[in-house]
């Protein structure tokens, strides 16, 4: 296997760890009591041990001679320490599943093999400054969670133009239209920024219950009870939109009474604080503008709602064997990102 692969490139990074190596591994520097358990202090060791404290200080200590370099992996680190407490668990499978995130720096990697396969836990993949001139998507693990760069304006214009020899780009041939376009923007350096601006809009709301179609026309006119409904969202993990749908039901306005000068009684409204209530909540994928889309439209629906008046009027239609059957409460959302699409759109930024 060529030593400019990614996975001989990572191999050499973990063997580099010393797994089986003082102060890792079940080495003769190892104290062990009765039933393979590591001694504790207080017990008898044997001429050239070490205790279990000691051979993790040698690992973190930053004047140690068994220090590594393990910025390419936060799971290195973890990886050595288990390697002092566990060394029995370090098998091969285990440690190709014990990594989740690669940062190979200007390692002159060149091919993405398919040897990348066996980290199947994998979920982030740098690999900055090397020369990779082909991305072949079936040597990648399902497992990768896509690169945030795709979501500012400057995807994929910026990447077109700065690797020339890229022939294809999320699993698609770039066209020399597109590298026409995108000529040029490789050089506005200033204008990336690694953040992503997005337009949310919320459209039609159907299915809102309307209070007035349940009031008792001979009820008194107080205390009044009014409804307002409302739409929040948040962007959480893995780029999934929650979207609520609230109820603010203003509570009953109560009646007073004050006296003037005259003595004459004059009614005083009080109103109560409004009272906020989720009447339902949904997800929202958003994972199609990792993968290039830049417009995410969709009918989100949160389920037929119902009010305590409505539930009691159902209930009379029911003896009169009338069914009542409430439209389900939808919502218009959609979610587009900014991008530029030629570099004149950049130049208008600027």
């Amino acid at each position: 296997m060529s030593s400019n692969t990614l996975s001989a490139v990572l191999e050499k990074q973990i063997r580099r760890l010393c797994l089986n190596d003082f102060p890792c591994g079940n080495g003769s520097w190892v104290s062990f009591s009765f039933g393979s358990q590591r001694k504790s202090k207080d017990s008898a060791e044997g001429p050239g041990t070490e205790e279990t404290d000691a051979l993790l200080d040698l690992l973190s200590c930053p004047h140690s001679p068994w220090g590594h370099e393990e910025s390419w992996s936060p799971q290195a680190a973890a990886l050595r320490q288990l390697a002092v407490l566990t060394p029995e668990r370090l098998h091969a499978d285990f440690i190709y599943k014990y990594f989740t995130t690669f940062h190979i720096v200007d390692k002159d990697v060149s091919i993405i093999d398919d040897g990348l396969l066996k980290f199947s836990k994998l979920e982030e993949l740098v690999l900055t400054a090397n020369k990779i001139s082909e991305i072949p998507v079936k040597n990648l693990p399902n497992t990768l969670k896509g690169n945030p760069f795709t979501l500012v304006s400057s995807f994929p214009g910026f990447t077109v133009d700065s690797l020339p020899q890229l022939c294809f780009l999320d699993a698609l041939l770039i066209s020399s239209e597109e590298r026409r376009r995108f000529r040029g923007l490789a050089e506005m350096s200033d204008l990336i920024a690694n953040r992503a601006s997005v337009t949310v809009s919320v459209g039609t709301m159907r299915g809102i219950p309307n209070p007035l179609m349940s009031v008792d026309q001979n009820a008194p006119g107080f205390p009044v009870v009014t409804y307002s409904y409302f739409i929040t969202y948040k962007f959480l993990v893995m780029y999934i939109s929650h979207l609520c749908l609230w109820c603010l039901p203003q509570c009953p306005i109560k009646s007073g009474s004050t006296k003037d000068k005259k003595k004459k009684s004059v009614p005083e409204l009080v109103q109560d604080a409004p009272i906020k209530r989720i009447l339902g909540s949904v997800h929202v994928p958003l994972q199609s503008l990792l993968r290039g889309s830049q417009k995410v439209d969709t009918l989100c629906d949160f389920g037929a709602l119902h009010q305590e008046s409505e539930m009691e009027a159902a209930d009379v239609h029911k003896d009169n064997s009338v069914c009542i059957h409430p439209d389900p409460v939808t919502v218009e959302l959609s979610v587009e990102l900014e991008k530029w699409r030629s570099v004149s759109e950049a130049h208008q930024v600027s």
